[in-house]
């Protein structure tokens, strides 16, 4: 949002010192030429054209704005344009010289207009308004429009070591364009153009299609193939800043490798024994490895870790897989040293907990080896703090009001404290006590939630002392500020937000109570993003203040929300603000392993699951929903996870028979899933 205004502000400056020509300079209607991304936008011959009025370019909306990839609106009666697009939300009324991004009001010095009966807007206030640069160049009397260069910023196959005849899928990542082009690099022949995506929440793009390799030869083969974003003007760009590349493969004619049954052989997991140690474990050592070393043992969710393995010469590939999820890691390619040869393969950890990682060595002559050796990874959430190890008499965190609270307001502050504590105060400068409880907000398995409310005293900034004690009368404090303010009744003040609906958990109703001056009409509730949740014209009057109810869905805790008063002129005045939401722990399932993939019918597999301590069930099903077995008693506890024991008798054969293990928290609607696949063969 810091950026959008930015961009507008700039926009405002540039309006009011930039000439684009001089009315001694045109005697007639001058078409002035715009380039989006270096390609010319063609309006349509009977459409108004990009012309010049009162020294500033003025464009044709519609044309103009499906270049530049924006949704349009217009509501005729109140002749109201909205433009969409990734997050930004643009409002104008025609004839008005304000444009709304994402609610935020904006004036400019020059209006839109309506010349033979089609709308103009200058052109800045569309592009920049989206974070597009605008250029005038004066000799040659044109604008340029520059938007977001389109790019691929990474690209993925579903399996990088295939045989010749296999279907995988190849996905890129990119930014900035709406389709992307899959090229093979051997025959130049298109792939596939693809145009349907989906979207994260930093405004990238995942394209995938699907490929079958083909290797005829003996040998193994490298097959690669190009990525190229889509240009906003059309075609593709095949620059090599904006392409990307991935490359998979191909294992020849009579080479072995990893087939599907191969796999379900190779990527078997054995039981673990309950151990804590990390690293490189003692159960399996090929005899052509030489060592088998890991960078960090510990390491932030969503993070790398990198395996050096050292082999003989006669190793060909190191393959990793993990017990939380299907994606393979193989390298092919390795560093001589001396006779042996040295692997490195980078392995992405997704997944919070006890991580165990399988390394399989494949030889030239035999494929890769049935055993493997195990490295533990402990995986932890800075986000997450549900499995750390609070000391006594500890304040965790003091979370206090965003921005300014006017005197007389109410100013809320959240507390988190170890387990002991059983009172908090809140003391100000002049050890006055402002508030106090000894009744926890929330009690979690390391941490204490508290709430405390008080009426803020001063429009002066003031510092605040938060005191804990625990039963023994011991106690443990600390210092923060509130900035005050105060305001005049005439004008349209948003006075605060106060929360209504206590002790409220993430995706329920909370009713809110929007405080404002007596000049506000209206209020909305969007989130930090843009997104509107709610609004109301309706309110009370309580003394010289208008009280509006308004009711939204909490999310998430660590959600941000913004509060917006309009008056009559739709001047707008905003806050920011949180709700006192208690964080779900939802159940999870950190890790699962098996005795065995590899089974004949009736045989008994055993199945360990490490979960979470948000868990109080665990069964496993097939996949016609049968129920194999369940418990509803942990077996062991170990640090921030349950461990549970299960087995059940595999009656169905076939080649990949799939089972579920399905994790239950205190709602039986909240639940987990891990799905596993093993092999059964007839007795």
């Amino acid at each position: 949002m810091r950026r959008i205004i930015g961009i507008i502000m700039t926009f405002v400056m540039t309006l009011g010192c930039m000439t684009f020509a001089s009315p001694a300079a045109v005697s007639a209607v001058e078409i002035i030429p715009v380039y989006l991304n270096g390609e010319q936008i063609v309006f349509d011959s009977n459409d108004a054209q990009p012309q010049i009025f009162s020294q500033r370019t003025y464009v044709p909306i519609r044309k103009t704005a499906e270049s530049l990839g924006l949704t349009i609106d217009w509501n005729s009666k109140t002749e109201t344009l909205t433009f969409t697009r990734e997050g930004v939300t643009i409002a104008h009324t025609m004839r008005s010289d304000i444009v709304y991004v994402n609610g935020d009001p904006k004036r400019f010095d020059t209006k839109s207009i309506n010349k033979n009966n089609r709308t103009l807007m200058p052109v800045r206030m569309l592009a920049e308004s989206i974070g597009s640069d605008v250029q005038w160049d004066n000799d040659k009397r044109c604008v340029y429009i520059t938007t977001e260069t389109p790019k691929i910023k990474s690209a993925s196959a579903s399996q990088t070591v295939i045989s010749s005849g296999t279907e995988i899928t190849l996905n890129a990542v990119a930014a900035g364009t709406s389709s992307v082009k899959f090229v093979d690099s051997d025959t130049k022949s298109v792939v596939a153009e693809v145009a349907q995506y989906t979207e994260a929440a930093d405004g990238t793009r995942t394209f995938s299609c699907k490929v079958t390799p083909q290797n005829t030869a003996s040998d193994s083969v490298i097959k690669t193939y190009y990525i190229y974003p889509g240009s906003t003007g059309g075609g593709y760009i095949e620059s090599l800043d904006s392409s990307g590349k991935v490359s998979v493969m191909v294992s020849g004619a009579n080479a072995t490798t990893t087939t599907e049954s191969t796999t379900e052989t190779t990527t078997k997991e054995k039981s673990q024994k309950d151990d804590d140690s990390l690293g490189v474990q003692d159960d399996y050592e090929s005899s052509h490895t030489r060592s088998i070393k890991i960078n960090k043992t510990e390491v932030e969710i969503d993070e790398y870790v990198e395996l050096t393995v050292k082999t003989d010469s006669e190793v060909n590939r190191v393959k990793v897989t993990n017990n939380f999820s299907d994606k393979n890691a193989v390298v092919s390619t390795y560093e001589k040293d001396g006779s042996d040869r040295e692997f490195k393969v980078k392995t992405k950890l997704t997944k919070k907990g006890t991580i165990r990682l399988y390394v399989y060595i494949s030889t030239d002559d035999g494929g890769y080896e049935d055993e493997y050796q195990t490295v533990v990874v402990k995986v932890y959430d800075e986000d997450d703090d549900s499995d750390k190890d609070y000391g006594d008499l500890e304040i965790i965190d003091v979370i206090t009001p965003k921005g300014d609270v006017y005197k007389g307001e109410t100013a809320r502050v959240i507390v988190y404290t170890s387990t002991d504590i059983n009172e908090v105060s809140i003391y100000d400068s002049d050890d006055n006590r402002m508030a106090s409880s000894a009744f926890t907000t929330r009690k979690y398995s390391n941490k204490y939630k508290w709430t405390l409310d008080f009426e803020m005293e001063t429009d002066d900034t003031e510092k605040f002392t938060v005191y804990a004690y625990n039963d023994d009368g011991d106690d443990t404090s600390e210092t923060f500020k509130i900035d005050g303010e105060s305001y005049s009744k005439n004008d349209l003040v948003l006075l605060s937000v106060e929360q209504k609906t206590k002790d409220v958990e993430e995706d329920e109703e909370c009713k809110l109570v929007v405080r404002t001056t007596k000049s506000a009409d209206r209020v909305v509730i969007k989130t930090d993003g843009g997104s509107e949740l709610a609004s109301s014209s309706s309110s009370s009057m309580n003394g010289s203040v208008k009280e509006f109810k308004v009711t939204i869905e909490a999310r998430d805790a660590e959600e941000e929300y913004v509060a917006y008063a309009y008056d009559s002129d739709d001047d707008v005045d905003k806050k920011d603000f949180i709700l006192d939401v208690n964080e779900t722990e939802h159940p999870e399932i950190l890790s699962v392993d098996l005795s065995d993939t590899s089974v004949y019918e009736d045989d008994k597999v055993e199945v360990t699951v490490h979960t979470n301590k948000a868990v109080e069930k665990v069964s496993i099903e097939d996949a016609s929903g049968d129920r194999m077995d369940r418990t509803t008693k942990y077996d062991r506890e170990r640090d921030d996870e349950y461990i549970w024991e299960l087995d059940f008798d595999a009656e169905k054969t076939g080649s990949r028979v799939t089972y579920y293990v399905i994790a239950e928290g205190e709602d039986s609607d909240d639940t987990d899933e891990y799905d596993f696949k093993i092999k059964v063969e007839k007795d």
